[in-house]
């Protein structure tokens, strides 16, 4: 398959084409993964070392595209809550609830009633933006506004904000 610009199965996140074809690399966390079909008896996708090993019968589909999608969603499912958590006990707050969502221009947002939404986006992200983005959304259960008061919690947590915030903006959502 030609690895075009208007090639379905590519994106671009900050000039950086990700490619979901054989040989394609896709951002995860602080790393990438390449995508490596095989023929191997395997379930639909494995995520090995750095290789993502998908089963050949899937490289040669339109479906390709959402097989990743809904890995990801998956990865990210087990991942943010957990990491979230995380940071919410070490900033002494509580939240009523988490959920990993598709929003196409958020990467977070908490409700007035606790309940925190996630982009299943932020597994493409360094970790140091993506903790940036929890810290954020729970800062929110103090202060339900952007003041002064609420960017004083959040860079006391993480006191880079102001860089993670310009590098997210840069970032956009892919995909």
């Amino acid at each position: 398959m030609a690895d075009t610009a208007s090639d379905s199965r590519q994106w671009e996140s900050a000039g950086e084409p990700f490619s979901a074809q054989d040989g394609g690399w896709l951002p995860f966390l602080d790393g990438r993964v390449q995508l490596c079909c095989t023929d191997a008896q395997l379930r639909p996708i494995v995520l090995h070392g750095n290789r993502l090993l998908i089963a050949r019968r899937l490289c040669q589909t339109t479906e390709l595209q959402t097989v990743l999608e809904q890995w990801f969603r998956q990865q990210a499912s087990l991942y943010l809550p957990v990491r979230l958590q995380a940071w919410a006990a070490r900033m002494g707050l509580q939240y009523q609830r988490v959920t990993i969502r598709n929003p196409k221009s958020r990467w977070g947002s908490c409700s007035s009633l606790g309940s925190i939404n996630l982009n299943w986006r932020l597994i493409w992200v360094p970790v140091c933006l993506g903790d940036y983005v929890l810290v954020h959304e729970l800062s929110h259960l103090r202060h339900m506004n952007h003041s002064p008061a609420f960017w004083r919690v959040v860079a006391s947590f993480v006191p880079e904000y102001q860089e993670y915030r310009r590098r997210l903006r840069h970032l956009g959502l892919p995909w």
